[in-house]
């Protein structure tokens, strides 16, 4: 190793050291396919700052499309279309299935898939059978352990809204 570059490698440990302001996100999501298997992903999103000021937050997220975020989160933000993808989690995968175990009828059931499609949270698959994406089971996961940490810290209760 020459000088320089030891010299380089020590200050890149310093400067990371310095850095004590900012935000971490680590998603991990394990699959589980029997005794001893399973499959593991995750993902990382960072940044540290070395002064408290800098917005670390902002420069975080200034990646993400808003668009294509609000996209898939309004999907799941409709109460039946969330208890149809829990559904689709659970096994149901045909129309019979999905009516049945969200007791929904027909013409809606056909507008919310189509909603959940059109977002790319699930797939048609054959001629009726629908399954969730790889993205909208990630989603739903990591929406769900969200709520559960949220709903752990003392958050208010929401009521549910009446129509008028």
């Amino acid at each position: 190793m020459s000088r320089t570059e030891s010299a380089s490698g020590r200050a890149g440990r310093r400067a990371a050291r310095q850095r004590h302001y900012g935000l971490a996100v680590h998603v991990e999501i394990e699959n589980r396919c029997g005794p001893g298997k399973s499959v593991v992903r995750g993902g990382r999103i960072e940044r540290f700052e070395a002064q408290p000021g800098n917005r670390p937050r902002e420069k975080l997220f200034a990646g993400l499309s808003n668009l294509s975020g609000a996209k898939r989160l309004a999907g799941l933000a409709h109460s039946r279309r969330l208890a149809i993808v829990k559904a689709l989690m659970n096994g149901a995968t045909s129309h019979k299935d999905l009516r049945d175990a969200v007791s929904i009828k027909p013409g809606p059931l056909y507008f919310h898939l189509r909603h959940l499609e059109r977002v790319g949270l699930i797939q048609l698959q054959g001629r009726s059978r629908y399954e969730m994406t790889r993205a909208g089971s990630d989603l739903l996961v990591i929406v769900a352990a969200a709520l559960q940490l949220i709903g752990s810290r003392g958050m208010p209760k929401l009521t549910p809204s009446r129509r008028r």
